[in-house]
């Protein structure tokens, strides 16, 4: 499954190299994945014409179309590799103003020397801090992980013991 769905993927990127449409692509293909419509784009004759909806048809006729956001997605980080872009995923316990966001890539793009595309949500059990991950890389400077490196670092330690034992 993997290995059809990397096939896919990189058929769908050499095709919008050919046609050089492969930003106007990636966008689309992230909207759709990220607004959920994917299924609902493979089945509907109204797509506007491009490498996309020509592609979407095409696994639908392959009878592909469970596998298209897999494809996708794929597709999207293979792009993205191309273009010589890092995502970065923002994950932090309130939502980060436009400013912020802002800072946070400009910060990144020096450190990097790449293009930096931000993926930010929510996750208020975080407490506070950001915990950012690219490419398996994680850094993690939230609250709630320095929490539990303390807790861990007790328990190791013998200073405490839970209640439970």
């Amino acid at each position: 499954m993997v290995r059809v769905v990397d096939e896919y993927a990189r058929a769908l990127l050499q095709r919008a190299v050919q046609q050089n449409a492969l930003e106007d692509t990636v966008s689309q293909a992230s909207r759709w994945l990220t607004q959920g419509h994917v299924e609902r784009a493979v089945r509907n004759a109204d797509l506007p014409v491009g490498v996309l909806a020509e592609f979407m048809a095409f696994l639908e006729v392959k009878d592909r179309d469970g596998d298209a956001e897999g494809i996708l997605g794929r597709f999207i980080e293979l792009a993205m590799e191309q273009m010589g872009v890092v995502h970065v995923e923002v994950v932090s316990a309130a939502p980060l103003s436009a400013a912020q966001q802002e800072a946070l890539q400009r910060k990144l793009i020096e450190r990097s020397g790449k293009r930096v595309h931000l993926a930010c949500r929510t996750d208020p059990s975080l407490i506070a801090g950001l915990r950012l991950s690219s490419g398996g890389v994680v850094m993690d400077t939230t609250v709630k992980r320095q929490l539990a490196d303390m807790r861990d670092k007790l328990y190791k330690g013998g200073l405490f013991t839970p209640w439970s034992q």
